[in-house]
Parts: structure tokens; C-alpha cells; sequence
């Protein structure tokens, strides 16, 4: 109101495009998933309008021979050796050969070891998961791990 009232204005602008509100646990997880569709990708980030952040001079992605990865957006400095699908991987994790997810999101620093089983989970920063461990949520409720968790 004081920005009006010192003679400044507002004007209103359309986006045609994607938009979701987050507010839950459930709309985090689904408006991330829904980053795997190109159109909501192009809509949201098109060419013409490019996001500046930080530069990371990273090194890129490392795929070992018998990793996998299907409809998935995995960022630099990451170590795939297993199965990845329907998944975001943020900068610096790690999936250990073996390892299949499904559905997931595993944020930055992220260590998903041998032969582990995770599907619909979100893991928040630097969480590790030994070997063998699995973990299932649903799309309706993911399984949500605090950041720096070892399970």
C-alpha cells in the first residue's frame, strides 16, 4: 500500500504456462515429478526467458556399464551404477550398483548403496541408505527422509 501510495503502480501479468502452488509434502513431490514432462519443462523454463544461478564447475555424471536411467533428470558430479527411473538426482549423489529407485527424488549428496530398493521417496540433502535397505512410499505420500539421515 505505501508502494502505491509514494506514486509507484502494479501492473498484472498472465503466464499461459505452468504454475502449481506448493504447500504440502504431496504438491512438492508432485510438481517435481511433473518436471519430467518436457512440455511442463519448456513451459516453465522456455528458451527465450533463461534461469541464472550459481555457476558449479562440476564434473559430469558418471553412468558405470550396467546402469540404467529411464525418463530421469540427473544434475552433475553424480555416480549412477544402478537403476534409476522417473527420478530427479541432485549434484554429488551417489546410486550404487544395483541400487534401483523409482519415483524419487534424491537431493544433493544423496548415497543410495548396493542392491537398495527405493521407491516414491523423497531424500532430503546428504541422506545415506546401506545396502540391501528398501523403502516404499505412494505418489499420495511419498516417504519423506530428513536431511543427513543414515538408514
Amino acid at each position: 500500500a505505501a508502494f502505491l501510495a509514494e506514486g509507484g503502480r502494479m501492473d498484472t501479468y498472465v503466464h499461459p504456462g505452468y504454475a502449481v502452488a506448493v504447500r504440502s509434502v504431496e504438491a512438492y513431490y508432485r510438481a517435481s515429478m511433473d518436471m519430467l514432462k518436457p512440455e511442463f519443462r519448456r513451459q516453465l523454463f522456455p528458451a527465450d526467458r533463461p534461469v541464472r544461478t550459481k555457476t558449479h564447475e562440476e564434473v559430469s555424471t558418471y553412468y558405470g556399464e550396467s546402469a540404467v536411467s529411464r525418463n530421469s533428470l540427473v544434475a552433475d558430479n553424480c555416480m549412477i551404477e544402478g537403476s534409476i527411473e522417473n527420478c530427479i538426482v541432485f549434484s554429488g549423489a551417489r546410486i550404487e550398483r544395483g541400487a534401483k529407485l523409482r519415483n524419487c527424488i534424491v537431493m544433493r549428496g544423496g548415497i543410495v548403496g548396493e542392491g537398495a530398493e527405493l521407491d516414491c521417496v523423497i531424500a532430503d540433502k546428504y541422506c545415506s541408505f546401506s545396502a540391501g535397505t528398501v523403502l516404499t512410499g505412494n505418489a499420495k505420500l511419498p516417504m519423506v527422509v530428513p536431511k543427513g539421515s543414515r538408514i
